[in-house]
């Protein structure tokens, strides 16, 4: 028996409710499909699925798109996508520009080169495509695309249904709560208290230190002290800045030879 999402060692599909099963189904094909063509691309062409996708949807607009339009065709975020269009810049395959509308966004494209590979590359993935269903009549074809697309709106009302009952964020969380790490930390005047000790120590103890005014005299002193090659005489906490008591050890430069 072979394992997958929709039969495991530990369970059966007769363990499943009908629409857990059904589920479990359409996951095991598009798992099972899906990893099939990322093999046959890397064997074939050396790249990956998403750069394929990412192409894809270039190919059908000869003119270019945004960063964000192209993500959300993807369906992924404009940070997975710039990744991609760098490494696709990079090879060739693609090219960026400002466009002329808003010359804070950049626009990409297939380059000459980089349509031509894709349409290379997709001539073959229709092949793929077909030998994957060919056990599948025409009728049989029809008939899943039917159910699919019931599916998919199925999929889409509940999605709609959960939206409208979902609270906003910012109705059920409280951020003065959620964020005021003193009344998270209850010890927090006596932490402060003996930090400020220690800044106050520290100054007497280098007198000879020099202090660099940078800031206004009304807000927190930021105090400067030298520190010799191999580093400051004390590292102090980085929590310490809370106490009024910045400090930044300087270290001088390192002579040649």
């Amino acid at each position: 028996m072979i394992l997958d999402s929709e039969t495991k060692a530990v369970e059966l599909p007769e363990d499943h409710g009908d629409e857990l099963r059904l589920w479990l189904r359409l996951l095991t094909c598009t798992t099972l499909i899906e990893g099939e063509v990322r093999s046959r691309l890397r064997e074939r062409f050396d790249v990956t699925l998403p750069r394929f996708d990412l192409m894809a949807q270039l190919d059908k607009v000869p003119d270019g798109m945004t960063l964000s339009d192209v993500s959300k065709r993807m369906m992924v975020s404009n940070g997975n996508v710039t990744g991609l269009v760098e490494r696709l810049v990079e090879s060739g395959h693609l090219d960026r520009r400002t466009s002329d509308a808003d010359r804070r966004v950049q626009v990409i494209r297939l380059t000459k080169a980089g349509r031509a590979e894709f349409r290379k590359m997709a001539a073959e993935h229709e092949i793929w495509i077909a030998d994957i269903f060919r056990d599948l009549t025409p009728k049989d074809v029809r008939e899943l695309m039917r159910l699919l697309a019931k599916t998919k709106a199925s999929a889409q009302k509940s999605a709609q249904r959960s939206e409208a009952t979902v609270e906003p964020l910012s109705a059920t969380v409280d951020y003065e709560v959620e964020y005021n790490n003193r009344a998270r930390v209850p010890e927090h005047p006596a932490l402060i208290a003996g930090w400020a000790r220690d800044a106050a120590a520290y100054r007497e103890q280098h007198r000879a230190a020099r202090l660099i005014p940078t800031v206004p005299a009304r807000a927190t002193p930021i105090d400067f002290f030298p520190g010799d090659d191999d580093g400051p005489d004390r590292r102090l906490h980085p929590w310490r800045l809370l106490a009024g008591a910045r400090r930044f050890l300087l270290q001088p430069p390192r002579r040649a030879g």
